[in-house]
């Protein structure tokens, strides 16, 4: 695709002129020539590394992220990459392209690879190249092949509106668009040790978790693939007794062109509840039974208090929120880790939640 040495045809005063690059130093990109117009010179400069990085890819939420050492010439120009992606057949697809190019981020190349069908494991190769004035292209040979990654099937795409059902009242939950075979999660908060009730069909409950002590609480989660594209709503009520629910819908969605329906990817769902504390990390760790997985924490406390990550062991935080069901407040928050690899023991992140400790609930949860 790319030459070490070009032989550069020039219009110079009418004659056709051969400008020789010379391949003499492997190490340098040399290249003597002038173009008619002058701001089209180049003289030549030198890569930095002479080989060229190897990939190391990531399955995150939104594809295979890929990283590696930046390659500098000493002129100063803008070195580009060709990213290539090789399936298990030896295939070769061009990646990272368009407005998906490799940019710098944090000292390190950097781009998403969020084209990868699942199913299949994948290496990864980068190629510097430089197009001075993009009359002429040289560039570095092709980079060792990266480790293998496996993309994942699920994907955080958005949480919908909170919804409160009070006095035992009937109500809706809303979520947004998405893809065929999306996954929907329904995240249940309520300040009576009580299960709402969802009037909707389709859903299959994961956690039922509640505590009488130091103040009734409950956390109420259900999954179901969405019955379509489109966005839609979820009818429930608070439950018998209860003094009120809050209610969140999450969508994940597949991260490629896959039309697998979600699937449970651990043996069991962990959950468990704590007294007041400042921080607390949920038990057990989970692993995995299935490849490919996105395992989800969830956790949530009797108070109106800010959640986040002291110790996030590989979880990114995807969303947190506040809300009031009758007179106490509560929070909510959702983080998640890729486990491509079946029997992955995951260590559960620690949580941290701000102003007056409050009693916690939490579960983990994963699909694939």
């Amino acid at each position: 695709m790319f030459g070490w040495g070009r032989i550069a045809p020039l219009m110079l005063g009418g004659s056709l002129v051969m400008a020789i690059a010379s391949p003499a130093n492997n190490t340098s990109a040399n290249f003597n020539a002038s173009l008619v117009s002058s701001s089209h010179t180049f003289i030549g400069a030198t890569f930095s590394p002479l080989t060229a990085p190897v990939v190391t890819p990531t399955a995150t939420g939104t594809g295979v992220h890929l990283t590696w050492a930046p390659v500098l010439l000493s002129s100063g120009g803008v070195v580009s990459y060709v990213v290539t992606r090789i399936n298990s057949s030896k295939v070769s697809t061009q990646v990272c392209v368009g407005s998906s190019a490799p940019s710098l981020v944090a000292g390190l190349m950097d781009c998403t690879d969020n084209t990868a069908p699942t199913g299949d494991s994948y290496t990864y190769t980068e190629q510097p190249f430089y197009s001075p004035g993009g009359t002429s292209t040289w560039s570095r040979p092709v980079s060792a092949a990266s480790v293998p990654s496996t993309p994942l099937n699920l994907a955080f795409l958005a949480v919908g509106s909170q919804s409160t059902s009070t006095n035992n009242g009937t109500t809706t939950a809303s979520y947004g668009s998405g893809s065929l075979h999306d996954l929907l999660l329904f995240v249940s908060v309520n300040n009576a040790n009580t299960a709402p009730n969802i009037s909707s069909t389709g859903w299959t409950t994961l956690v039922d978790k509640g505590t009488p002590a130091p103040s009734p609480f409950h956390l109420f989660i259900a999954w179901r693939e969405a019955p379509s594209t489109l966005a839609g709503t979820v009818s429930f009520k608070a439950g018998a007794n209860g003094t009120g629910a809050t209610t969140w819908v999450v969508r994940y969605t597949h991260t490629t062109t896959s039309t697998s329906s979600p699937v449970t990817a651990t043996a069991s769902v962990a959950s468990s509840t704590a007294t007041p504390s400042a921080t607390y990390t949920p038990t057990p760790s989970v692993v995995t039974s299935v490849a490919q997985a996105t395992v989800i924490s969830i956790v949530a406390v009797r108070a109106a208090n800010g959640l986040s990550l002291s110790a996030a062991h590989g979880f990114g935080l995807q969303f947190t929120d506040t809300s009031s069901a009758g007179s106490v407040s509560d929070s909510m928050g959702l983080a998640d880790v890729a486990a491509p690899v079946s029997g992955t023991t995951v260590v559960s992140p620690t949580w941290a939640q701000s102003g007056t400790a409050a009693q916690w609930i939490a579960a983990t949860v994963a699909f694939a």
